[in-house]
This record gives structure tokens, sequence and C-alpha cells, in this order.
């Protein structure tokens, strides 16, 4: 089943698989500079691909923080439309396929996003917030559910809550079994590899 991603993801996306595509160019050019002893052009192309990397991690920091501090239910309102993001260029390296999370609540509903990570906090938020906030959970040393938005961590924001999901998918899935246990519920988690797209 194709996840949908919001329309502000999948710009931003598009925008760091374009930095990414020109910074491997530049560091194919540098190490070509290099090969052919014309380091003065080796440090510019190395420069430059420093400064590169600098703005794809601003732009990165962006996207973490539209994730983290708009709720999923806003950011769900943004979906693409396939104008925006048709994508007619190949990127210079290809990715690991993602890990998603689908989750089958006791209810028999699914709550299955793009991101793990969303997912990871709907399947906490259709729990019970409440319910999980009182198991006192931590991860990576922070409250699991917190009121405020840590500096470090990532995290999702719901209903005014910041959950933690700065983890990997299977940590994720071994959290929600956790919980489940804790809580006396039976929920199905399933980590699949996402469609190539």
């Amino acid at each position: 089943m194709a996840i949908d991603r919001d329309g502000v993801v999948a710009a931003f996306q598009l925008i760091i698989e374009e930095i990414e595509s020109v910074a491997q160019n530049i560091a194919d050019q540098g190490g070509d500079a290099f090969r052919r002893k014309d380091y003065e052009k080796a440090q510019i192309l190395g420069e430059s691909g420093k400064n590169l990397e600098a703005f794809r991690a601003r732009v990165a920091a962006l996207l973490d923080d539209w994730q983290a501090g708009i709720d999923i239910d806003t950011r769900k309102r943004f979906l693409p439309t396939e104008r925006r993001i048709k994508k007619d260029h190949v990127t210079a390296h290809e990715k690991a396929p993602k890990s998603t999370l689908r989750v089958t609540l006791p209810t028999g509903d699914i709550v299955e996003e793009y991101f793990a990570a969303d997912t990871f906090a709907l399947a906490i938020k259709a729990l019970g917030i409440d319910k999980v906030r009182s198991l006192n959970i931590t991860e990576t040393g922070i409250p699991l559910i917190d009121s405020t938005k840590h500096p470090q961590y990532s995290q999702r924001k719901v209903d005014g809550w910041y959950i933690c999901t700065h983890s990997n998918t299977h940590r994720k899935k071994e959290v929600l079994e956790r919980i489940a246990k804790k809580l006396g519920v039976r929920i199905k988690i399933e980590v699949q590899e996402a469609e190539p797209g």
C-alpha cells in the first residue's frame, strides 16, 4: 500500500535529494582534480562541498522542525499533488529501502504512515497518551512523552505532547510491544520495506 507523505515533506526531500546530487557531482570533480594534481581546483571544490553540506544540514533541520513542531494531524492537511512530487531526475546514488511500521490496534484499526515515526506517534495516541505517559517510559534518556520539545532528539508533536521518535524502526517496534504488554492490550506490529519510489 502506498503511503502519502505530506506535501511539505515531499518538497523538502526533493530539495535534499537535489543537494545530494550536486554534492556528489562536486565530490567527483574534486576527486578528478586531485588525481590530476590540480590542488587549487580541488581545494575550491572541497570548500564548496563543505558549504553545500552545511546548507543540506540546515535544510534537514528545517524538515525536522516541520515534523516535530507541527502536529501530525495538521501536517496531513498538506497532501502532495502529483505535479508537486513528480520526479524526472535520477539521483547520484541509490538509497537503501526505508523501513516503515504498520500497527494493527486492538479495535482492528490500522495505523500506517509514510514515516515510521509518525506511525509510532499515532499508535501511541490511539493507545492513549495519558495511559502511556503513566508508564514513565524513557527513550534515549528522555521521557518518551514530554510537554516540551527537546533541542537534540527527534520528536513528533501530537495533541500538544512531544513523543520521542529518536530510534530506528525496529526499536520503535520494540517500544510499542513493551507499551502494549504493560497496558495489557494486544496489538500487531509489522516492520515493512517501503516500495521503491
